[in-house]
């Protein structure tokens, strides 16, 4: 990784202000098309609170980090039972009157509102990385 400095300037949330911010941020802060991600912000806000459509999203196992502490779940059975516990009505909240041009994006991902949720890009076929599938990865109540 590149020196101290770099990194650090890269893990600041880039306030954005506009659609058109947002998109070259993802592009240039995370080394991604930004266009799967205005797709996945879609699905998000629409599915939000529907444990079921948002389960069957994630390739398992996956790691979701909730309120600092990392939470392995091998299986979509294994998820579902918690979803509410972990997606609770104020997450929800956020993610539903989240708008696209106020989101705040680092090398980190893509934080919503205070940093209650974080998408992130991951990709889907190792280091050829010719495709990535967005996921939560940070959760904070």
């Amino acid at each position: 990784m590149a020196a101290f400095v770099v990194c650090a300037a890269l893990s600041q949330p880039a306030y954005a202000q506009s659609v058109g911010a947002v998109n070259a941020h993802i592009d240039s802060l995370l080394k991604v098309d930004h266009t799967g991600f205005l797709a996945a912000f879609k699905f998000l806000q629409l599915n939000i609170a529907d444990g079921t459509k948002m389960g069957q999203e994630y390739e398992y196992p996956v790691t979701i980090t909730v309120d600092g502490k990392e939470r392995i779940f091998a299986t979509y059975e294994d998820l579902l039972p918690v979803y509410d516990q972990i997606i609770t009505p104020a997450v929800i909240k956020v993610v539903k009157q989240q708008k696209y041009k106020d989101l705040k994006v680092s090398s980190k991902g893509i934080m919503f509102d205070k940093g209650q949720l974080w998408v992130n890009a991951f990709c889907v076929d190792g280091e050829a990385c010719t495709g990535t599938s967005w996921e939560i990865s940070v959760i904070n109540h």
